[in-house]
């Protein structure tokens, strides 16, 4: 008989939660390029696949409430199609991150992101408040137990003014594609964003209510 581990495995930490749900959402990019680009689609500013892409960016942003981390993937994977592929066979795919990063620029100089604390710095308070109940360290708080604890909460009051400003954010996008495809009259889906939502569901457009919101 194979001997048994000593220690069950660690649960996935934040940043692996984190990143897992924003390779689902380059996957998902990738999947509207391979479909759009083959039907001729051109991004262009305010049309239903740019108001698709920005209501699936801001979704994953309210999932993991990690912008930077977000904001450095996207441009990781710009700067890998720059440099590593030809941009010219996958055209449609670099202006749709291209896209997000803009809009990540625009909702950052905006002020989105003020006082927000990187998931990381959360992480690790949150460890190591646990660490101290872990020893059976009980009694009044030290004065640096109580700034871990005043910067948990605000980064928790943070969070959730973030969540708030994008729900109100993706309903009026929400009406606009409604109304895009009412004035496409059924003349066939524009977008490989929409095509995948009908088969799948909206793996990545949930992931907040998916992953028990991180961060």
């Amino acid at each position: 008989m194979a001997e048994l581990p000593n220690r069950f495995p660690s649960p996935p930490s934040a940043m692996e939660i984190v990143n897992a749900i924003i390779d689902e959402f380059i996957d998902k990019l990738q999947f509207i390029w391979a479909v759009d680009a083959a039907n001729g689609v051109v991004l262009t500013p305010r049309s239903r696949l740019a108001c698709e892409i920005e209501l699936a960016l801001i979704r994953v942003i309210s999932a993991t409430v990690a912008p930077e981390v977000i904001f450095s993937r996207i441009s990781n994977e710009l700067n890998r199609l720059n440099n590593q592929v030809n941009r010219d066979v996958n055209p449609l795919f670099h202006d749709i991150l291209l896209c997000c990063r803009d809009m990540m620029e625009q909702w950052n100089d905006e002020g989105w992101w003020d006082n927000l604390q990187s998931i990381e710095d959360s992480a690790r308070d949150i460890e190591d408040m646990d660490e101290r109940r872990s020893y059976g360290e009980y009694g009044p708080p030290t004065l640096d137990e109580l700034q871990r604890l005043q910067r948990l909460e605000r980064t928790m009051f943070t969070d959730h003014q973030l969540r708030i400003r994008i729900d109100a954010h993706a309903r009026i996008l929400e009406e606009t594609i409604a109304s895009m495809k009412a004035e496409e009259n059924d003349h066939g889906s524009m977008s490989g964003l929409d095509d995948e939502n009908n088969d799948h569901g909206d793996d990545v457009d949930k992931g907040d209510e998916d992953s028990g919101n991180v961060g």
